[in-house]
């Protein structure tokens, strides 16, 4: 993009210029290239319909404005701006992509011509980035293909219940690249979670002891069966909320429930450090590694994880795994057990 941008304000004899794309997380124009701009102007994020460019990517059509200081829209960013020249980036589906924007020092700087040639070019940069996006989902999905084999062989081997736990929520992390992934365990007899691994955070430790299902947050996604989706964790209505680990990086998070012969086992969770909203391909993600982990559990078990052995002490401490940076959660009163569990997700 930054090619297409300079090759635009060569051609169109431009001061300046910037292509701007509609974040889906935010709802709001960030800056993805520009040229001739202040450095901060990255920083700059404006919702649809606010300035020019907002108005270009709210309405739809590219607009021509011989004078800034004669239009109210026009949010100063360059004082030498004069002139400005938008057009949006709309795909068949019609739906906005961004706004390429070329700037003029020159009142009258650009005129009607130059408006239908930029409206042709904004066509070609919507084709160009829907292939690149193409190609890079095409990539992105044989990498996750590549994971999931990878997750496979790992865990059809763990037949340790503790490794077991660590293969999933470090095989989580790297396959839905997410910033940490936190495993907890249910006990239904007692209607209690314990976390039991802990990916991605080596510095953090995962919430401690047995805690009631009634106040834990993620614990909604066992009656549901259905994934749960929060965008942001760090709003202060979190604060008090015990099943999370508390660091300052953690976002968004996704709670996917687990069921072992239609038994809920567990919830697995997944955090990024940015908002985001998850996509139904990174909720699906994760049933392939549940399956491969239940079919691994049955060849040593036929008993849900939480009848092998009585409930361990709730003082626990969290351990580093040296080789898989997972904290795991362990007991301070009982020795570890071994039969390893059997997860799978739920759709």
């Amino acid at each position: 993009m930054t090619e297409i941008l300079r090759l635009a304000i060569a051609h169109f004899g431009a001061s300046s210029g910037s292509i701007s794309l509609l974040n889906p997380d935010t709802g709001k124009l960030e800056v993805e290239v520009h040229q001739g701009m202040p450095a901060d102007i990255d920083e700059v994020a404006l919702r649809p319909g606010q300035g020019i460019t907002g108005w270009v990517a709210f309405h739809g059509r590219p607009q021509l404005v011989p004078d800034v200081r004669a239009d109210p829209r026009y949010i100063p960013v360059r004082p030498a701006v004069r002139a400005e020249l938008t057009a949006p980036l709309i795909p068949a589906n019609g739906q906005i992509l961004g706004v390429i924007n070329l700037d003029s020092d020159t009142v009258h700087g650009f005129g009607p011509d130059h408006l239908a040639s930029i409206t042709v070019l904004a066509e070609e940069v919507t084709a160009v980035l829907l292939r690149l996006w193409q190609l890079q989902h095409l990539r992105g999905k044989a990498s996750q293909l590549e994971n999931l084999v990878n997750a496979g062989l790992t865990l059809v081997t763990k037949l340790e219940r503790q490794e077991l736990h660590d293969a999933i929520t470090r095989d989580t992390l790297r396959l839905l690249s997410c910033r940490a992934s936190l495993l907890f365990e249910y006990n239904p007899s007692r209607r209690q979670l314990r976390a039991v691994s802990l990916a991605g955070l080596p510095e953090t430790s995962p919430p401690d002891g047995d805690l009631p299902v009634e106040n834990c947050l993620v614990a909604a996604t066992l009656s549901t069966r259905r994934h749960l989706e929060f965008p942001n964790i760090r709003s202060p209505e979190f604060l008090d909320v015990v099943d999370l680990p508390r660091h300052p990086a953690l976002r968004s998070l996704l709670a996917m429930p687990m069921f072992w012969d239609n038994e809920a086992i567990g919830v697995l969770c997944v955090f990024t450090d940015h908002p985001h909203r998850f996509n139904n391909d990174e909720k699906r993600l994760s049933t392939p590694a549940f399956s491969r982990a239940r079919t691994c559990s049955a060849k040593t078990s036929s008993s849900p994880p939480w009848a092998c052995s009585p409930p361990r002490s709730p003082t626990r401490s969290a351990i580093r795994s040296p080789s898989s940076n997972c904290y795991t959660a362990t007991s301070a009163s009982t020795s570890p057990r071994t039969t390893p569990v059997a997860p799978t997700c739920a759709s």
